[in-house]
């Protein structure tokens, strides 16, 4: 515990240093936050951000912020403090055009979504490189909880189609995942009638 708080002193001395550029990037544009969030160093993390010159939405070389990382690894308490940063950008993508809450999604990390979808900011219907949405991406890999707590967003658009006319009930239906078929189908907005380009 002593080594701990040392460590926070140490890091705390850094940061009060003017000639000290907290946003350094390093191997493969990693920066200090990204390395305190990948090893889920909760103090690390808060000494960071309580330094005004840290940025917080810094991606790295694949374009992964903090919040991505947070997301993907399922660190529920960092998401948290990520997202009670007054600037942070919760709609940032990475390379592939990827969202942390398509991050959080994709490893099934039920929680953060839920956190995510409560930031005010948050926009749920982003698609990716291929135009997929969170929620065709979720309806896609079965992911059920996550596909009920989706349709609960406000804004939430179910008839988005994927780059390749894909819809998030198009996906269900070709997996099989007929619970999903049934929570699509009961929401009001949900148009039936769209096909893929195969029909």
């Amino acid at each position: 515990e002593q080594s701990e708080e040392l460590e926070r002193d140490q890091l705390r001395n850094f940061l009060s240093n003017k000639s000290f550029d907290p946003n350094h990037q390093g191997k493969c544009g990693f920066t200090a936050l990204i390395y305190a969030v990948q090893s889920e160093d909760k103090d690390a993390v808060e000494t960071l951000l309580s330094c005004p010159r840290v940025d917080v939405n810094l991606a790295d070389d694949n374009g992964y912020t903090p919040l991505i990382w947070a997301s993907d690894q399922g660190a529920t308490q960092l998401v948290r403090l990520l997202l009670s940063q007054r600037n942070i950008k919760v709609n940032l993508k990475d390379k592939n055009g990827y969202t942390a809450l398509m991050w959080a999604m994709e490893m099934g990390h039920h929680k953060i979504v839920k956190k995510l979808l409560r930031h005010d900011d948050l926009d749920v219907n982003i698609q990716d490189a291929d135009g997929h949405t969170a929620l065709i991406w979720a309806a896609d890999k079965g992911h059920v909880d996550i596909v009920r707590t989706l349709l609960s967003a406000r804004n939430i658009d179910t008839n988005i189609q994927s780059n390749e006319g894909f819809t998030a009930l198009i996906c269900a239906a070709e997996q099989g995942y007929f619970e999903i078929v049934r929570y699509l189908l009961e929401n009001k907005k949900i148009n039936a009638t769209l096909k893929d380009p195969n029909g």
